[in-house]
Formats: C-alpha cells, sequence, structure tokens
C-alpha cells in the first residue's frame, strides 16, 4: 500500500497542467441497541471520524479517503479503513467518455472481530454514452486481488461490470436497468474454487416538484457456486455480509424533499431476503446443512439542516433508523435501533 501511495504521488508530480484539490473532513456518532448488528449484540456507540482528499492534475484525478473509529466496551481504536485512487479521463466528448482508474485499499481491525485486516488492489474503467439526448448508456468494469491478514483461504481475484441504461422523461420520470456481473476465484482453496455472481436491477424516479423526489427500486441477486468457502465456520458478519456468500431479493423505497431554507429530510424503507446455500452452511457446525434465510427489513428518517448560527462550512444531519433482521435459524436473529448524529465539514 506504501508503494501505491508513493507511485501515485510520483506520477502526478510528472503531469503538466494546473492543479486543483478539494476535501471534506467528519466525525459521526452512532448510538444503538445493537451497535454490531449481531446476534444478542451489545448496546452502544461508535464514534468515528473520516476525511476525504482530491486533487487533479494534468487530466487525472487523485484521492485519498480515512475513517477510523472506537466502540463502547472495547478499548482503542477498533477500525481504520484507507482509500487511495487515480482516475484518468481517456477521452471526452459532448456525449461520450472514457475513464481509466487504478485503486488500493487497506482496512485494519482491533479486538470487534476475528478479522485482523485485509489490502486490495484493483484496476478499473468506466465508458458512459448519451445513446439519444434521453437515454444514457454506462459500463464499469473492475479487476482486483484481495489479501487478508488471516485466514489464506478468503484470498481472492475478482472481476466485475455493470451495465446500466437510463431513460429519461420529460415528465420528471427515469428509469433505470442494472446487470451485475461478477467472478471470484478463491486463491488458498482449490485452482477451481470460484463464485459466479448475476445480479439485476430496476429502479423508477419520480421528481414531484422542484423540491421533492422519490424512488423505487427492486434488486435479485444470484450465486452459483462450485466449492465451499471454508472459513465461514466463524460466525462474523464481516464475512456474511459479503454478496458473494448469498443470494439477495428485495426492494427500496426513498423520499427526499430539500427544505425551503436550507438541508434536506429523506424517508427510507428496505425489505429483503437473503438466501444462504449448503456452500456456506456446511461450515457451521450448529447450522443446518441445507443452509439458511434471513428476510430483513428496515426504516430510517434522516434530517439535514444547517442552522444559522453554526458556521457556513459546518453541515449537521441526524438519522433516526430501525433494523430487523428474521432468520429461520433463531441464533442469527437480531434488531437495532439507533441514531446516527453527523457533522460534516467541506
Amino acid at each position: 500500500m506504501k508503494a501505491l501511495t508513493a507511485f501515485l504521488f510520483f506520477v502526478s508530480s510528472l503531469l503538466p497542467g494546473t492543479v486543483s484539490a478539494g476535501y471534506m473532513a467528519g466525525i459521526i456518532v452512532d448510538t444503538s441497541t445493537n451497535m454490531l448488528m449481531r446476534p444478542d449484540g451489545l448496546s452502544g456507540t461508535v464514534k468515528s471520524m473520516y476525511a476525504d482528499f482530491a486533487f487533479s492534475r494534468g487530466g487525472t484525478v487523485f484521492s485519498y479517503n480515512v475513517d477510523g473509529g472506537m466502540l463502547d466496551r472495547y478499548d482503542g481504536l477498533q477500525f481504520h479503513h484507507h482509500d487511495f485512487g487515480a482516475a484518468y479521463t481517456v477521452l471526452s466528448k459532448s456525449r461520450f467518455s472514457w475513464d481509466v482508474g487504478l485503486s488500493g485499499e487497506l482496512g485494519r481491525y482491533g479486538d470487534v472481530t476475528v478479522l485482523n485486516g485485509y489490502e486490495q488492489y484493483a484496476v478499473s474503467s468506466l465508458v458512459k454514452t448519451y445513446l439519444t439526448p434521453v437515454v444514457l448508456f454506462r459500463w464499469h468494469g473492475e479487476a482486483g486481488h484481495r489479501t487478508y491478514r488471516n485466514f489464506d483461504s478468503e484470498n481472492f481475484t475478482q472481476g466485475e461490470t455493470i451495465l446500466r441504461l437510463d431513460r429519461f422523461f420529460a415528465t420528471g420520470t427515469t428509469l433505470r436497468g442494472q446487470i451485475d456481473l461478477g467472478l471470484r476465484r478463491y486463491d488458498g482453496i482449490a485452482d477451481d474454487s470460484q463464485t459466479f455472481l448475476y445480479g439485476t436491477r430496476v429502479r423508477v424516479a419520480q421528481s414531484l416538484g422542484a423540491r421533492w423526489g422519490v424512488w423505487l427500486e427492486a434488486r435479485a441477486t444470484d450465486l452459483n457456486n462450485n466449492s465451499s468457502q471454508s472459513v465461514d465456520r466463524m460466525y462474523d458478519r464481516i464475512f456474511l455480509d459479503d454478496r458473494y456468500k448469498y443470494s439477495l431479493y428485495g426492494a427500496e423505497f426513498s423520499s427526499k424533499y430539500i427544505l425551503r431554507s436550507s438541508g434536506s429530510i429523506q424517508l427510507a424503507v428496505h425489505a429483503s431476503e437473503r438466501r444462504y446455500s449448503d456452500t456456506q452452511a456446511s461450515s457451521f457446525w450448529y447450522l443446518p446443512p441445507e443452509g439458511w434465510t434471513e428476510r430483513e427489513h428496515g426504516i430510517s428518517l434522516t434530517l439535514a439542516k444547517r442552522f444559522g448560527f453554526l458556521p457556513r462550512y459546518l453541515h449537521p444531519s441526524i438519522e433516526l433508523y430501525y433494523n430487523n433482521v428474521d432468520a429461520t435459524v433463531t441464533e442469527l436473529s437480531y434488531d437495532s435501533t439507533g441514531v446516527t448524529a453527523r457533522f460534516d465539514v467541506f
């Protein structure tokens, strides 16, 4: 990761052109009845800070994002993530653009999980083109490799592609269709250990005036596994929340209203069903060999408003949320109610 950072800044120093830069930073306080979203999870508060930096030079945008936090009932810093990236615009015309990118990610964890940390590197490409003045097509492809500090059997090489089509209407309606395809090969299990991912998304968004909009999205993801990921014999949401571990069917609804003075208020509702197959359950001695299902639903209400007595660069928001997971294996069910306060500086 240090080598990637040094390389990015070295390349930037060689590029001609003017330099422009920007930043964002913030503090997030999340207090919850189940702060880790786990069965029989403890209540508590997660305090975290983040910062995003970006600068451009010679048609290339360089970025660095960092976040880290502490949790009640645990001593010291319990997680921190670092993301580095460089994106270059190969071609840009009125109705067509092509960007390529190089990125790296580093994650570290403390006592909060058995997962010690990981490193990941990836290359990507993004194409956007207007097929007609009201039809936008996007293709995004990415290939990368992740290495865990522990659990070599989870190390993987992965390739993904997204095909997205947006249709804009004069009535303020937007229709979106998206296809997700992915292939992951696990390095430490067997030569033929790979998982195929197939996904579809459909979204309808509607503007209801100058300040109000709503959208509804339905999605489905299916997997094709030809081997089991043995590390899952330990129960940890960090692994089980990996979308290459389950099939998913769900829907989300959101409504956002822009306030007259400043800020916004947003309501979001979601419901989904995750299905873990026998390739996952076979690694758990306490789970049925045929797998299990998790049905999840939740709701959140977010208010973002900058009050007059605050500095202009400070943008606070507060979110109330509830999330419930009902699993066919009772021991895996959980719920959480909480409040998140966020203070952005930019």
